[in-house]
């Protein structure tokens, strides 16, 4: 019998309270430092893209935006690595927010 190996991670990235754009190429760098080392799937913690103690801002508009725009940077530039990951932040669905890896 042939045994498999999947190399797997659990990251943590650098995170600015409500800054996407920074938290998802936080994200980037520390992917493609994983995929140069061979992992296969790497899970972040909850609200990586966003930063968990932005309060109020998560009903702001613009940072439900913000983090929706984050998430296909991620898909897109994902596609050029041999990983997945699974990453945290927020959803909307039904005009409810919730805290979900995507």
């Amino acid at each position: 019998m042939e045994e498999l190996m999947f190399k797997v991670a659990a990251a943590v990235s650098k995170v600015n309270v409500a800054d996407c754009e920074f938290n998802t190429n936080s994200i980037i760098d520390v992917c493609e430092a994983l995929d140069m080392q061979g992992v296969e799937l790497v899970a972040f913690p909850e609200l990586s893209i966003t930063g968990c103690t932005c309060g109020d801002l998560f009903n702001s508009e613009v940072l439900v935006e913000n983090s929706q725009e984050s998430i296909a940077v991620l898909v897109e530039k994902s596609k050029s690595w041999n990983l997945t990951l699974v990453v945290g932040t927020i959803v909307e669905y039904g005009h409810q927010l919730y805290n979900c890896g995507v």
